[in-house]
């Protein structure tokens, strides 16, 4: 299961996203269709999504102790064009990189070893 907490719920994501990152707003769908339709969301494990203020901040907690930060990234001057999943909200490393559709099933197996 997952609980989300932060400045909003699911359709606060869908509007800031809409607003800030329409450029890759098929892949942060994607991403969190993935998501809630994984094996995190269908266990009776509770983990959680913690919601920034901005579209650049969602922070999924998992109860194994591990975290991922999810961030819209663009190279200076440009639209956002990927998204990026680090191993910790602050100062995290890059674990993978999403800039496609294809690249969703790759990330999502990451996340989900961390179980």
């Amino acid at each position: 299961m997952i609980q989300t907490f932060g400045q909003g719920g699911l359709v606060t994501i869908v509007k800031r996203v809409d607003h800030h990152a329409e450029d890759i707003a098929m892949i942060a769908w994607a991403l969190m269709n993935a998501l809630l339709a994984s094996e995190i969301a269908r266990s009776d494990e509770v983990h959680e999504l913690h919601l920034g203020k901005g579209a650049n901040g969602a922070n999924l907690y998992l109860k194994s102790g591990a975290k991922f930060a999810f961030r819209g990234r663009a190279d200076p001057g440009k639209p956002y064009d990927r998204i990026e999943i680090l191993d910790a909200p602050h100062n995290g490393e890059v674990v993978a990189t999403v800039q496609a559709l294809d690249d969703v099933p790759a990330a999502m197996a990451l996340i989900e070893q961390a179980l």
